[in-house]
């Protein structure tokens, strides 16, 4: 049964999301937010687990086109400054994008009518674009039921709406090996 701390804590948190989003702030915990549109570049499946029934496993290669100057809070605050010239512009164009090895885990996607929960995010890849912004690919991996993959399939390159949040506000970044 919920108590009434825990209706206080659930608003009190949509309503620091209301007003992070209004804001551009990468969220209050400082650690990766985005709430948008992303496209879907590729979707994987495979089964995973010793035993029976093992259980289906997805990644997905998302897209996103975003501020660089809030959503790079996130990865390193002089990162601004390495990819972006004074005044927006793109530092080099001849230079590939900037990855990282990091996994951020225990994440949440709101996506398609679904809440996804687990995800790990990994694989970044930062491609800087004028006017401050950064086009951002990355895989999310977690484990849907077969018809939320039957959705995900049918929105392959395509937009979608997307929130993408860490569901415990606390960072667990691992060095992929």
């Amino acid at each position: 049964m919920e108590t009434i701390a825990d209706a206080m804590r659930d608003r009190i948190d949509h309503l620091i999301s209301v007003i992070s989003d209004l804001t551009g702030d990468p969220g209050p915990d400082g650690h990766f937010h985005y709430r948008g549109d992303a496209s879907i570049e590729h979707l994987s499946t495979r089964k995973v687990g010793d035993e029976e029934p093992r259980s289906l496993e997805v990644d997905v290669k998302l897209q996103i086109v975003t501020d660089a100057t809030t959503v790079l809070q996130f990865a390193d605050p002089t990162l601004l400054a390495a990819l972006f010239l004074p005044g927006g512009a793109a530092r080099s164009a001849v230079m590939g994008p900037v990855t990282f090895t990091h996994v951020l885990e225990d994440y949440r996607i709101d996506a398609l009518g679904s809440v996804f929960g687990g995800v790990r995010l990994k694989k970044f890849a930062i491609t800087p674009r004028d006017s401050y912004q950064a086009e951002i690919t990355f895989v999310a991996s977690f484990a849907p039921s077969a018809d939320e993959v039957a959705r995900l399939a049918e929105y392959l390159a395509d937009d979608v709406h997307v929130r993408i949040e860490p569901t415990n506000h606390e960072l667990d970044i691992r060095s992929a090996a």
